[in-house]
């Protein structure tokens, strides 16, 4: 416990989960609309979290600052298991370092403890708010050597309602939306056959050889990468903050999987309601497969009143393996992956961009 006038820096504990969530609402920040709903997304998120039944650690939970009984700092630090040269290893995620302003001077001792005072070495930020991105480099960070993970790819369903989404001006509004009843862009998506070999399944009930798939899939691969598992999917879309409707696909070839990907379909709360679709993850044996999946996400979205399909963080989807004519981009204000160890030969290994294999899956589910 560390002294600082009269607030002290101490280790988070499951009983912190309400005054974090004051925290959260006093700074402006999302905090779930009851106090139980945010109490009960603190325990699946720590509590619930399978790394604890790879690694049998203390739950830890991050940092609070605490003034007169009132939370007034924290920095979350949540754990997920990962392969490394095929072997599972703990890493440390990083989440919401909130600071009440009048308190903003510990801000870098509340990081100091994090980098310092962590039990695991690796840690991976997955954040692209500049402040807390910027935050590794003090303490021998680097970014990710995957420059275009800056970029999101967007695959325009309705073009015209993107377009909309970015016009101020209401006649120019008027017309697109008329450009687009005449000439419908999404026709061409509705025109996509189904593939048979592609389903949705319940990610609760998976197919019986879907962990299997999972398990060879990771180990197969060079460097670091989040490993995955049934219950660690679930306990990751369980956990995922914000009103979105998650889906999960399989291709199936000769009754093996052979391709896994999820899909969140989130509505932007704006005059123009877009509706966007985003991979969340997709890994696939072959490329082959990978361009089937995301065609037959395509044509989901299509069907499903989506106006845009995004992939972000696309460490393992090649430009090239979309299967459309068209994909615009946009970027994250800043770069979103750092990551930060005191192994030296370790973050010599993490510089060669070909030892990582980035998702949506890595990192932080946040608060």
């Amino acid at each position: 416990m560390i002294q600082k006038d009269d607030s002290i820096i101490r280790l988070a504990t499951s009983e912190d989960a309400a005054g974090v969530r004051q925290l959260l609402k006093d700074v402006g920040l999302n905090a779930f609309d009851s106090e139980a709903e945010f109490i009960n997304h603190w325990r699946l998120l720590w509590d619930e979290n399978p790394f604890y039944k790879t690694f049998n650690d203390p739950i830890a939970y991050g940092r609070v600052i605490e003034y007169n009984n009132k939370i007034v700092g924290f920095f979350g630090n949540i754990q997920r298991v990962y392969l490394l040269h095929s072997e599972k290893v703990p890493v440390s995620v990083g989440t919401r370092w909130v600071i009440e302003k009048s308190f903003r001077k510990h801000s870098l001792k509340l990081c100091e403890l994090y980098f310092k005072e962590n039990k695991y070495p690796l840690k991976v930020g997955t954040t692209g708010v500049k402040v807390a991105a910027k935050i590794y480099k003090p303490f021998g960070g680097h970014k990710i050597p995957v420059p275009e993970l800056q970029i999101v790819y967007m695959i325009p369903i309705n073009i015209f309602k993107i377009g909309a989404h970015k016009v101020q001006k209401p006649i120019l509004k008027s017309v697109l939306q008329f450009l687009n009843t005449v000439v419908p862009w999404s026709f061409q998506y509705k025109l996509i056959k189904s593939n048979k070999k592609i389903s949705k399944f319940d990610i609760a009930t998976p197919p019986s050889d879907f962990d299997s798939f999972l398990s060879d899939f990771c180990m197969k691969q060079k460097g670091l990468i989040a490993f995955r598992s049934a219950e660690i999917i679930k306990w990751h879309s369980s956990v995922t903050v914000g009103k979105f409707e998650k889906e999960h696909f399989i291709y199936t070839d000769e009754n093996k999987t052979v391709a896994y990907a999820s899909i969140i379909k989130e509505l932007i709360e704006d005059s123009n309601g877009l509706i966007r679709f985003k991979i969340t993850d997709l890994i696939a044996e072959t490329s082959k497969v990978k361009k089937a999946m995301i065609k037959e996400l395509i044509k989901h979205a299509s069907q499903n009143k989506g106006d845009v399909l995004e992939i972000h963080h696309h460490g393992m989807i090649d430009k090239k393996e979309i299967p459309t004519s068209f994909v615009m981009e946009r970027k994250y204000a800043y770069f979103p992956f750092n990551f930060q160890t005191p192994d030296k030969a370790l973050t010599s290994f993490l510089k060669d961009r070909s030892n990582w294999h980035i998702s949506p899956f890595d990192g932080d589910t946040g608060l």
